[in-house]
């Protein structure tokens, strides 16, 4: 299996050379043993890779780490998974999140931002955005996905349920109907807090026009319920 390596933002051109440094460089060469004349693919988060062979290592220092030129041989862009799914939640606490990030970037998800309801409880702070933002890299790379996982930001749920023209909403509610598969491009999935939505919330998604739909018979946590709901939709186009 080829070695991937993220560069977020990096600009791939055939026969152009990419500097690769930091901790990315170090597990190249320090955990995986690549050297010069090996290949590796680079990923831009945006679409893009790269097969690329290794050019250059070397070590810069005792604390500096490495650096790697690679060069692209070959690079090819991607669409977009279909249908764009994206999961509004509150966040699980502690490491939940984490590996709910994980697993959501596996699936094919594309974007997850935090949803504040009446009963929240939890409001992740900078570095655990951060944290998680890291996390949906290295999945990136995990699975081979060419377009990152992105992380958005804390939204309202009345905000949430005003989604632009052509995006079907849909609230995970263990009350629900079953869930019913759509020919829509784009689907926003919102779950609510562990203790639940309240009725307030509920007659203004109705009054939204936004389905309400269980993924399953037993009660999930939160991050259960995010995984479930993306499975099925992605699966159902």
């Amino acid at each position: 299996m080829t070695h991937r390596i993220a560069i977020p933002g990096a600009s791939l051109v055939e026969h152009e050379s990419i500097s690769v440094e930091g901790d990315e460089a170090h597990h190249a060469k320090r955990v995986m043993r690549l050297d010069v004349g090996d290949a590796v693919e680079v990923l831009d988060g945006a679409g893009g890779i790269a097969s690329c062979r290794i050019l250059k290592c070397e070590k810069l220092g005792k604390r500096e780490g490495w650096r790697m030129e690679v060069v692209p041989e070959r690079v090819r862009r991607v669409p977009p998974i279909t249908p764009h799914v994206e999961v509004l939640s509150e966040p699980p606490k502690g490491n939940d999140l984490v590996r709910m990030i994980d697993q959501l970037s596996q699936l094919g998800v594309a974007r997850w931002s935090p949803l504040a309801c009446a009963r929240s409880e939890v409001e992740p702070r900078a570095h655990k955005l951060d944290r998680i933002r890291r996390t949906a890299v290295e999945a990136s790379k995990q699975c081979g996905r060419a377009w990152a996982l992105e992380i958005g930001e804390r939204i309202a749920f009345e905000d949430a349920l005003r989604a632009e023209p052509g995006t079907r909403v849909v609230v995970c509610h263990q009350n629900g109907g079953a869930y019913r598969s759509t020919s829509a491009e784009r689907v926003r999935l919102l779950v609510g807090p562990v203790g639940d939505l309240t009725e307030q919330e509920l007659q203004a998604a109705q009054a939204a026009n936004a389905e309400i739909a269980t993924f399953g018979p037993l009660t999930m946590r939160i991050d259960t319920a995010c995984c479930a709901a993306s499975a099925v939709t992605l699966a159902s186009l």
